[in-house]
């Protein structure tokens, strides 16, 4: 899928590769992935962090920060990511 649909200078694509990307990557359900904002995610130089407001799983409803390491691999959702938020 990545190397089919990825184009570098189309956001449509890009958009939707870094949703599942991440979405793969952070273990997230639809409804976590939809209500991320660009204000939830906080980038380091080893990792992403992202802060899951809302989940079905959270009893007491704190939410929780769900990190994503950069990796060597050919998808690297973080560095994805990234390129998209800029």
């Amino acid at each position: 899928m990545y190397k089919r649909l990825y184009l570098s200078n189309n956001f449509k694509s890009q958009r939707i590769i870094v949703a599942c990307l991440i979405a793969y990557a952070g273990l997230f359900r639809s409804l976590e992935l939809l209500n991320i904002r660009v204000s939830d995610i906080v980038c380091s130089d080893t990792h992403v962090s992202i802060f899951i407001e809302n989940s079905k799983t959270d009893q007491y409803r704190d939410g929780a920060w769900s990190v994503i390491a950069k990796s060597g691999t050919e998808l690297r959702p973080v560095e994805n990511l990234t390129k998209l938020i800029d």
